[in-house]
Formats: C-alpha cells, sequence, structure tokens
C-alpha cells in the first residue's frame, strides 16, 4: 500500500483508449479496486470542471476553487488552462510562479459551462465559494 487512495489520483489524456488502458493497468495491479474507484481517470475535455481544491507549498495550505477548461465564457477555442483562486493565502506569499506547488482535488463542484454574461459568471463563482467555505472543514484533517 502506497498510502494513496483512488480518488487521490489524476490521469489525463487526450484519448477514451488511453484513459480505458491506463485504468484496466491499474485495476490489475491493485486487484482490491474497481473501475468505478478512478473517476478522476479522464480525457483533457471530460475533465473540464470547477473543483473544490487544496493547493500545498512549502510553507502554506490553502484551500480554493480551482478551473480545469477552456473558459467558454471569454473565449472560444480548445486550450485548456488551470486556474485557482485561494481563499487564505499569507500576507507576503502571493506569488507562486515559479514554485513547486501540490494542488489537490478535493471534490468537484460542478461542470464548466458558457455563462450569458459575465456578470451570470461572477454571481457563479461566488455561490461556488460559498458551497467551499460550507465544506472546507471536512477537509481540515484529510
Amino acid at each position: 500500500r502506497l498510502g494513496v487512495q483512488p480518488h487521490e489520483i489524476v490521469y489525463v489524456s487526450f484519448t477514451n483508449k488511453a484513459v480505458n488502458e491506463a485504468v484496466s493497468r491499474v485495476i490489475k495491479k491493485f486487484t482490491n479496486y474497481k473501475e468505478e474507484d478512478f473517476d478522476n481517470f479522464r480525457t483533457i475535455h471530460s475533465f473540464c470542471k470547477k473543483h473544490f481544491a487544496r493547493v500545498k507549498t512549502d510553507e502554506f495550505s490553502s484551500f480554493g476553487m480551482c478551473n480545469i477548461g477552456v473558459r467558454p465564457t471569454f473565449k472560444e477555442g480548445t486550450e485548456i488552462t488551470i486556474e485557482v483562486n485561494l481563499f487564505n493565502i499569507p500576507e507576503g506569499k502571493e506569488n507562486l510562479y515559479e514554485q513547486d506547488v501540490i494542488l489537490e482535488f478535493l471534490q468537484k463542484l460542478r461542470d464548466e459551462k458558457k455563462f450569458s454574461s459575465v456578470d451570470d459568471l461572477i454571481k457563479q463563482l461566488e455561490n461556488d465559494k460559498k458551497t467551499c467555505l460550507a465544506i472546507i472543514e471536512n477537509y481540515r484533517d484529510v
């Protein structure tokens, strides 16, 4: 046992075939798990979602909201981005550029979607943040 649970593993590929092969290989190695235990084995486009997440650095850990996707409200296209909005960054630690971080996906909030206006997106993000703040205590000791 390596101390890693199936829901803590993320595997992303461009094809369903590669995802299915990866799940098959993992199940053969770890026989006490089933295919449905590996929900985070996905194609890149199916992983476009809003997540409750945690970022860990050498100096601090912070909860936040993470979006993986194409930002459809702002642009058309297929370029995938990962954005994390952290809730409580210690003062003086705001710049995470060129630092190693661990990004943990704790809970799916919703699928990515295109909003009819930026105002509608902002309202949804405010609701997403309320949801995250309500479930933080479930993950403090995890």
